[in-house]
């Protein structure tokens, strides 16, 4: 009796392994997003009108039936924010980012998985004193560094996927389904968090967002420590041992932190390939690369659009995104499960799918003000999360098994690149619609994903003609054995003395 409970842990850590981390750190994501959005609009409206209470109030709740110009600057100014907090959020981790690969590669997921969270933590204690005090919105940057600094999302994207492609082995399928599992469980986190924000903003406070977002990473880091095990096959490349018995950890990460090293990345991307991989690898990057930074440049945006532009509550904000991250959710699992299992798709009619869900989706939010239509589009996302789960799986099929953490280190470093330049571009479009048409962000993301639809064509074409040709070769071999194997036949039989 004593060793059932024992066995059915040990049973569980052997199915689920980096989804309840990510799903701890993921719930703080909103958290880092909207909620500091939500902090300096705050701080911004207790700046502006400093010497009315009432205006003030009426500014955070966005009663704006009068005094619509100065509201509008506090959302403008809100916007221009937004460019400050990615820049503090994203530059420190690109830094960080380019090593993890390398350092995933060689010697494992751990330390880097344990410091993100240490530094997420960190900078989400500082968030909870900034809220709870008088201190100027302009420390958030400060706390942005902080979590940046030890890679933020870009470093547990890395290692999660990292680690789910190695313990998947070289089973593409299974791997396409734990990927589709492990951004499942990032956007059941996220659904989740963004329905509580609203809330606990409305009826708890601002500083409540951040002592949850604190409690969160703690426990994941508690997760990180005592319960992840190793992945089933992780091969360190090249002679270096992965035994921490040869290298200290502080060796380690100055091996790791070569740019010599580094420039093995460059190998990873242009390295040949068989049956142009190589070319694929890059093309479903570009698509990778369009899809995210439509994506990441309404997500800056959609906040400051439904809430000021279109009459949302924080409460209705929160659900209206939390329904949508559900969508997202079941589109990733059983999406994917349908689509790959079962109906055998190939990833780019996978990725199609998801981009057509997106395209109609930014589309629709920005030419419609009824609430109800903008549920109504809101159920397309149910399919546009088959866009980053198959466009991951297509770009990790691509590379070989000992090249996971360099590949999935360099898509999160694109991933903070672009998310940086889209934040450029759509924060400073927004703030100039503002008196004429808002939703003019929004068909521009429509239009990144609609670029993305015949590269994607392509690809399904070319690696069906590459599937067949190669079964043409295999059903040509086999044909040449079989002939070969009857003339020797037949030379054995002129040669029988029975003959």
């Amino acid at each position: 009796m004593t060793g059932r409970p024992s066995s059915c842990l040990a049973k569980v850590n052997e199915i689920v392994t980096v989804e309840i981390i990510t799903v701890f750190f993921a719930f703080s994501l909103p958290l880092t997003q909207f909620g500091t959005q939500q902090l300096v609009y705050s701080k911004l409206c207790e700046q502006t009108f400093s010497s009315n209470q009432t205006t003030v109030q009426r500014c955070i709740q966005k009663n704006t039936a009068s005094q619509l110009a100065e509201f509008q600057q506090v959302e403008a100014d809100t916007s221009q924010w937004s460019i400050y907090m990615n820049i503090a959020l994203i530059v420190p981790s690109l830094f960080t980012t380019i090593f993890i690969g390398a350092y995933v590669d060689k010697y494992g997921f751990y330390l880097p998985l344990r410091l993100c969270l240490a530094g997420a933590l960190a900078g989400f204690i500082f968030l909870s004193v900034i809220a709870s005090t008088n201190l100027s919105h302009a420390y958030i940057l400060v706390a942005m560094a902080v979590i940046s600094l030890f890679g933020h999302g870009a470093t547990i994207f890395t290692t999660t996927v990292a680690y789910v492609a190695c313990d998947s082995e070289t089973d593409s399928t299974r791997k396409s389904i734990r990927v589709g599992i492990v951004i499942a469980c990032v956007v059941l986190a996220v659904s989740v968090s963004v329905t509580l924000l609203g809330l606990i903003i409305d009826h708890l406070g601002i500083q409540w967002v951040f002592y949850l977002g604190s409690t969160s990473l703690f426990l994941g880091l508690l997760d990180s420590i005592f319960r992840l095990r190793p992945p089933n096959r992780h091969k360190p490349t090249g002679n270096h041992p992965p035994s921490s018995e040869t290298h200290t950890g502080l060796a380690k990460i100055r091996e790791v932190c070569s740019f010599s090293l580094v420039s093995n990345y460059g190998l990873v991307l242009f390295s040949k390939r068989q049956d142009s991989k190589r070319l694929h690898l890059h093309l479903m990057t570009a698509v990778f690369v369009l899809s995210f930074c439509a994506f990441t440049g309404v997500l800056d945006v959609e906040f400051l659009y439904l809430t000021k532009e279109n009459g949302f509550t924080n409460t209705h904000y929160g659900i209206f995104m939390g329904t949508s991250g559900f969508l997202t959710f079941i589109g990733s699992t059983a999406g994917m499960y349908l689509t790959r299992k079962k109906l055998r798709l190939p990833l780019p009619v996978i990725v199609l799918i998801g981009s057509i869900s997106s395209v109609v989706t930014y589309a629709g939010w920005s030419l419609v003000k009824s609430h109800e239509l903008f549920w109504f589009f809101n159920t397309f996302k149910l399919f546009a999360a088959l866009t980053p789960v198959g466009a991951r799986s297509y770009i990790s099929d691509c590379v070989e098994l000992t090249e996971q953490g360099s590949i999935m280190s360099f898509v999160s470093v694109i991933e903070s690149v672009f998310k940086l330049i889209a934040s450029f571009v759509f924060n400073g479009i927004y703030p100039l619609t503002l008196s004429s048409w808002p939703g003019l962000v929004l068909m521009i993301a429509a239009g990144l994903c609609v670029i993305d639809l015949p590269v994607l064509v392509y690809l399904w074409y070319n690696d069906s003609k590459i599937a067949k040709q190669s079964a043409n070769d295999v059903c040509s071999e086999s044909n040449s054995s079989l002939l070969l194997t009857q003339n020797y036949d037949s030379d054995d039989n002129i040669l029988s003395p029975t003959s």
